[in-house]
């Protein structure tokens, strides 16, 4: 199998990349009381935003927009945070769970048959993120944490078995909002 992220990435001075996250991750290994390994980092890929009305509405893939782009890091094989982009300004290094679970989804999708463009796709409003996969013979996603739906981890599911869980999840985080007077709920 052959995965591939997508064009478009903005251009970053991997030097700057390399001034930027040495120090940072030199701070995080010592905080942790240990010493970093070599630093890796990998080729940009790209995250896309799915909106809560897109989704109570049936739709995922085609609906996704916006578009952040982000290098994982990595020392001794192991991932250190996620660099983000905007325009070819680095503005964040995430360090939660998302780093993780997004290398072991990419370790899953290496093992599927066929070509695949790979994005991340997330839903705030569910808390749903995921590998998205697009290939010749359709789309599908492999859920990864922090994913919080009933979409199971790890687990490769095409487009029409994700829209049937999160379409109705969808809705009903609507209708709460609603009764909340249309205020943002969560925590």
């Amino acid at each position: 199998m052959a995965l591939k992220f997508p064009g478009g990435a903005p251009s970053v001075d991997h030097k700057q990349l390399d001034d930027w996250i040495g120090p940072t991750v030199r701070a995080a290994a010592a905080a942790a009381g240990g010493s970093p390994g070599p630093v890796d980092v990998s080729d940009p890929y790209e995250v896309v935003m799915i909106g809560l009305s897109d989704l109570a509405a049936g739709k995922l893939f085609v609906a996704a927009h916006g578009g952040q782009w982000r290098h994982l890091v990595l020392s001794n094989g192991q991932p250190l945070g996620e660099v983000e982009l905007h325009r070819s300004d680095i503005v964040a290094l995430h360090k939660g769970p998302a780093k993780d679970g997004f290398l072991e989804a990419l370790h899953v999708a290496e093992g599927l048959p066929g070509d695949h463009t790979v994005r991340v796709i997330k839903a705030p409003a569910l808390r749903f993120i995921g590998l998205w996969l697009a290939s010749a013979q359709g789309h599908s996603v492999i859920p990864f944490s922090p994913n919080q739906t009933g979409l199971v981890n790890l687990k490769v599911v095409d487009e029409a078995q994700a829209i049937a869980v999160l379409q109705p999840a969808a809705q009903e985080v609507q209708r709460a909002m609603a009764a909340a007077g249309g205020l943002p709920i969560g925590g």
